[in-house]
């Protein structure tokens, strides 16, 4: 299992290539969309979109075990706008656009469509991934003591087991 502290690095990674893109949000009458905009490397948006799917289905999950876990979040099916309404929704990272109205053939309104935008995603997401630590922190054994599988079988993080100790000893 990949830590809050593990994805906020590679979110982190991600800052300097993504510093002008965003992620643009429609939803309301005509469906729901999101899609980053702004991205001058597509190999780049790629990453982080992947970054975001693992993010995504850990946010997921822990959201599930809360007692009243937000509905918006945790009935979308695609990991990837799970982490992005995240990130709106969780991080309060969403600045809302305009409104339109959705009009049928006679100028009638029928409905309204929202837009909303998040900026410096990669600074956005690794934040929400340092709150979410503290929120939900990793309680796997790997995620205490640092185990590790290898050639060998497992290995153990001594400065991770030391550090934890530490904590036990004075906390």
């Amino acid at each position: 299992m990949t830590s809050w502290i593990e994805i906020e690095a590679k979110f982190k990674e991600m800052g300097p290539l993504l510093r002008d893109s965003r992620i643009d949000a429609q939803w309301g009458h005509s469906g729901e969309y999101w899609r980053i905009a702004g991205a001058l490397d597509v190999y780049a948006a790629k990453r982080f979109e992947a970054i975001a799917r693992i993010a995504g289905e850990k946010l997921r999950n822990v959201l599930l075990k809360t007692p009243e876990p937000p509905k918006e979040i945790i009935t979308e099916t695609d990991p990837v706008r799970c982490w992005y309404k995240g990130l709106a929704y969780i991080g309060k990272n969403m600045n809302y656009e305009f409104t339109a109205k959705a009009l049928d053939e006679k100028g009638d309104v029928v409905g309204h469509i929202y837009t909303g935008r998040i900026h410096r995603i990669a600074e956005a997401s690794a934040i929400l991934c340092l709150e979410l630590s503290s929120r939900f922190p990793d309680s796997s054994p790997e995620a205490i003591v640092g185990l590790k599988p290898g050639i060998y079988g497992v290995s153990i993080d001594l400065k991770a087991l030391w550090r934890k100790l530490k904590q036990y000893i004075a906390g």
